[in-house]
């Protein structure tokens, strides 16, 4: 249980870490808009009542039917990265690595930056991140506080968990609204709302943990004029 629990309290300190926290709460989403739609469904509270043996999940008795129709989902989560979908598909990290890492660290390193210049840190986010952050900021051979680094993930891995857990709400949502449970759909809104909120907050925190990290970085003059050289070469 011990091993079970530990993603969801442990602090992330690294990206396999967080995908297993990512993982777990998915999973368990989508357990609970499961139990959602039986309370909520007479077909589906009737499927699953008939459906095989029961088990004690927490100290709750449930059928096992919970874990073997979720679990795919959560498995299929888990395999296409379903946080990195949406995060592609909405340039959630674009924007973030472009507007909240890279110009402050150009901005940091003191490079001076033609407009066309600008418009290539975009089109290079991807190398200039590696080149320019996670060569200094990396969870495995950091050269900044680890502190900052896990932090970071840690909060990061937050916002992955509600962006998915969101998905599940969509999920359960189209199937209440299908058979006329317009309440449970209201209620399912509002917490969306809130979750949504709630990101927005950890997205706050990842902007000021991202320009502490950047002042870590470019706190030693010889990593300042190698970051500065990558932007110029742009």
């Amino acid at each position: 249980m011990d091993k079970i629990l530990k993603p969801l309290f442990d602090t992330v300190v690294d990206y396999p870490t967080l995908k297993k926290r990512v993982a777990l709460l998915t999973w368990i989403a989508a357990i609970g808009g499961l139990a959602l739609l039986s309370s909520q469904v007479s077909q589906v509270s009737e499927f699953l009542g008939k459906a095989g043996p029961s088990t004690t999940v927490f100290g709750l008795t449930i059928s096992l039917m919970y874990l073997v129709l979720t679990l795919p989902f959560a498995l299929l989560a888990r395999i296409v990265k379903l946080h990195d979908t949406l995060s592609d598909v909405l340039r959630v990290r674009h924007r973030f690595d472009v507007f909240n890492v890279l110009f402050p660290l150009a901005a940091a390193s003191g490079a001076s930056l033609s407009a066309m210049q600008l418009g290539r840190v975009a089109q290079s986010r991807r190398a200039l991140m590696n080149a320019a952050f996670y060569r200094y900021a990396s969870s495995t051979k950091p050269a900044i506080d680890e502190h900052l680094i896990h932090e970071a993930l840690d909060t990061w891995s937050w916002i992955w968990v509600l962006s998915e857990a969101l998905v599940v709400t969509a999920l359960v949502s189209v199937v209440l609204v299908v058979y006329g449970r317009l309440e449970a759909t209201l209620w399912l809104a509002l917490g969306a709302v809130i979750a949504i909120a709630l990101m927005r907050l950890l997205y706050v925190r990842c902007s000021r943990l991202a320009l502490d990290e950047v002042a870590a970085i470019t706190s030693d003059n010889e990593r300042k004029m190698a970051i500065r050289a990558l932007f110029h070469a742009l």
